[in-house]
């Protein structure tokens, strides 16, 4: 029902009954669900004092640390690079890997970040979005067509209903890169018919004609 204000009470009250670390961090995604990120992360950094093994609860707290960061304060990415380096490694889940990576990028260190995004690509089951991070980085060093590709397996991964024209724009340019024109004219369709008067799709169907 999206009633997380009203959720939050009884999320407590099976913390408090029954402490475990998934518990604890089902109250800090309570925490955040309902607006409250500075508390859901006070929640987190709490439960990984209290079970300083449980490599879940820094996977978790580096995730909200990224919430966080939005779009790259430096103290937020600090802190969920610390979380996570604390726990992810080779032999993490595909979805801890790519919030490293995520962390990476936004600190900069792209070669890190590529390395640590390769890896969460071949790791199952496998997060899809690993796949566009790997891409975005791998755009930023210059290399194009291993970028399309990624970016390829990723819109293979995902629903198009899902995407903005945005990004279906970007995936109709990544198969027309790489010489699939039908592709390309079905992608940037549905891209069109989200949002007509993208300047970017028009530019692109030009370019197919």
């Amino acid at each position: 029902l999206r009633r997380f204000d009203a959720r939050l009470p009884h999320v407590e009250a099976l913390v408090a009954l029954q402490p475990a670390p998934a518990r604890e961090r089902a109250l800090a995604f309570a925490y955040a669900r309902a607006g409250n990120l500075e508390r859901a992360v006070g929640q987190l950094a709490n439960a990984a004092q209290r079970y300083p093994e449980d490599r879940a609860t820094y996977v978790a707290l580096g995730r909200l640390w990224l919430q966080r960061a939005g779009h790259g304060g430096r103290v937020e990415v600090n802190k969920a690079l610390e979380a996570l380096n604390t726990v992810v490694g080779p032999e993490s889940s595909s979805e801890a890997l790519t919030l490293l990576g995520r962390a990476l990028i936004l600190s900069g260190d792209l070669g890190r970040a590529e390395q640590v995004l390769q890896q969460a690509t071949v790791r199952f089951p496998v997060e899809p979005s690993a796949f566009l991070y790997l891409s975005r980085v791998l755009e930023s060093r210059g290399r194009g067509p291993a970028a399309d590709r990624a970016l390829l397996d990723y819109a293979a991964l995902v629903p198009s209903d899902t995407l903005d024209a945005w990004l279906l724009v970007r995936i109709a340019d990544a198969h027309l890169q790489l010489g699939d024109h039908e592709a390309a004219r079905r992608t940037l369709s549905t891209a069109l018919a989200k949002d007509p008067s993208n300047a970017a799709a028009h530019a692109l169907r030009s370019k197919l004609r």
